[in-house]
C-alpha cells in the first residue's frame, strides 16, 4: 500500500497540468493502467489491464494527443 501512496503523491503533482478538472481523474486512470499493465503493446495493453470496451481504444488515443493537457514550461 505504501507503494501506492507514493504513485497517489505524484500524480497529485500533476494537477496544475491539467485545464479541466476531470482530465486528472482520466489520467489518473490511465497512468493506473500504463504502470500495472503485464505487456508493452501501448494502449491496448492499457485497455486490456482496465478491462475497459475495446469500442474506448480510440478515445484513449486521443486522450494522448489531448489538448486539455497544458505542459508545464520551466
Amino acid at each position: 500500500m505504501a507503494l501506492w501512496l507514493h504513485w497517489w503523491n505524484a500524480i497529485v503533482l500533476l494537477r496544475p497540468a491539467f485545464l479541466a478538472p476531470t482530465q486528472l481523474s482520466v489520467v489518473r486512470r490511465r497512468v493506473a493502467g500504463l504502470t500495472v499493465r503485464t505487456d508493452l503493446l501501448g494502449v491496448t495493453s492499457i485497455v486490456r489491464t482496465l478491462s475497459l470496451k475495446p469500442v474506448l481504444y480510440d478515445r484513449l488515443l486521443d486522450h494522448f494527443h489531448s489538448a486539455a493537457i497544458k505542459p508545464m514550461r520551466s
